[in-house]
């Protein structure tokens, strides 16, 4: 019989260490609303420590903070739509805000409510982290510094009864070998429940 449990530890160690989910209250939103469990962190297995309780964390260039988080409804026609703010005075102003915005073309085969896979977002959504600027403000083209692409980690997106959305975020990104960032070169952050309105 210990051989037996021993198989089974190592097999939903496995099914957890490789983005599986071990069921409900890891942050399913079949199970549980977004951001009641440790994210799912896909093949990425350091978030899974980060993204848990129901407080802000963030590292940011090596900074940790419990940053203030807001939401914003963005009224797009093309989209669903909406963006998490980021603001923390442990970190050089040069940083604030942190924006993060999300959008998820009408009509795309992945509605609201969903859980994305930050590293490999599915059709019709698009996830990108603006640092120094707010791209719903105007005045962010350029962003001081910002990024598109080599994001790990999830976004789960659900409808509030009042029309805006209640977004969970478990996030790691950082600059890649030979390409330095101007601002921020690495950071993780931790968001659950943020209700953005419009």
């Amino acid at each position: 019989m210990p051989h037996v449990r021993f198989v089974a530890v190592l097999l939903a160690l496995a099914l957890v260490g490789c983005g599986g989910r071990a069921g409900p209250g890891t942050g399913d939103l079949d199970g549980a609303p977004p951001g009641d469990g440790p994210a799912d962190a896909g093949a990425d297995g350091s978030l899974l420590a980060f993204c848990t309780g129901s407080s802000n964390r963030m590292i940011a260039n090596g900074n940790e903070s419990n940053p203030a988080v807001s939401g914003t409804v963005l009224p797009l026609n093309c989209c669903d739509a909406a963006e998490l703010t980021v603001v923390t005075a442990t970190v050089p102003v040069s940083l604030v805000p942190i924006v993060v915005m999300w959008r998820a073309q009408v009509g795309s085969p992945t509605e609201v409510p969903a859980t994305i896979d930050l590293a490999s977002p599915p059709q019709g959504w698009g996830v990108e982290v603006y640092v120094g600027c707010d791209p719903a403000q105007g005045g962010c083209n350029p962003a001081p510094d910002s990024y598109a692409t080599g994001l790990s980690g999830t976004l789960q997106v659900a409808r509030t009864s009042a029309g805006g959305y209640d977004m969970s975020l478990c996030l790691i990104v950082a600059e890649a070998p030979g390409t330095p960032h101007p601002l921020l070169h690495s950071l993780q952050l931790y968001a659950p429940h943020v209700m953005a309105k419009y």
